[in-house]
């Protein structure tokens, strides 16, 4: 019956590469856009009164970073022929660590916010700061929704099976995306 998969699950990995390539190049020309307006600002960029990012974003971030071993260690159970209540169960760990992830980025919004400096404000760290972890987070949305059909799917026929591999490529790429965007938040702010 595996060897049937083959090309289900070498049609499942080039669709999630090309998502990744596609999602890369995106989240590249963030970067390039939001190096660019840095320079131009001469680099004097603050975030209001307290400075540096809210701290929700390293919980965020460990959050993320659990996601990805979770992601991982589900990967491994598919691969070992794991039963379908382990990967089920590995599946919604990964909407439920998705789902915190939101919830804890919308407190780092908030609390950026109560710094006045709203989405709207006239700050260029403000506008780059909601523009990044925003575009970011509209991808994890779209994870957390894939992963929960996935969830819901793999239920009803294990030849979805062949999804898993590539789901967790894509909860690994939100993981180094994020920490990419971290790293030059932190380095420029």
């Amino acid at each position: 019956m595996e060897s049937n998969l083959i090309p289900q699950r070498r049609s499942a990995r080039l669709a999630m590469a090309i998502t990744i390539v596609s999602f890369s190049i995106f989240f590249i020309t963030a970067l390039i856009s939001y190096a660019v307006v840095w320079n131009i600002s001469k680099g004097a960029w603050h975030l209001g009164e307290g400075g540096g990012l809210p701290w929700p974003v390293y919980v965020a971030t460990g959050i993320l970073l659990c996601g990805s071993l979770a992601a991982a260690k589900l990967s491994t159970a598919e691969r070992a022929g794991k039963s379908s209540g382990v990967l089920q169960r590995g599946l919604l760990r990964l909407v439920l660590l998705g789902i915190a992830f939101l919830l804890v980025q919308a407190l780092a919004w908030m609390l950026l916010t109560a710094r006045l400096l709203s989405p709207a404000a006239k700050n260029m760290v403000a506008f780059t700061f909601y523009m990044l972890t925003g575009l970011h987070a509209l991808h994890v949305i779209a994870g957390v929704l894939g992963t929960l059909i996935l969830w819901r799917v793999y239920g009803k026929n294990s030849h979805f099976s062949v999804w898993i591999g590539p789901c967790a490529w894509y909860w690994h790429f939100m993981d180094l995306s994020w920490l990419v965007f971290l790293g030059v938040m932190a380095v420029t702010m």
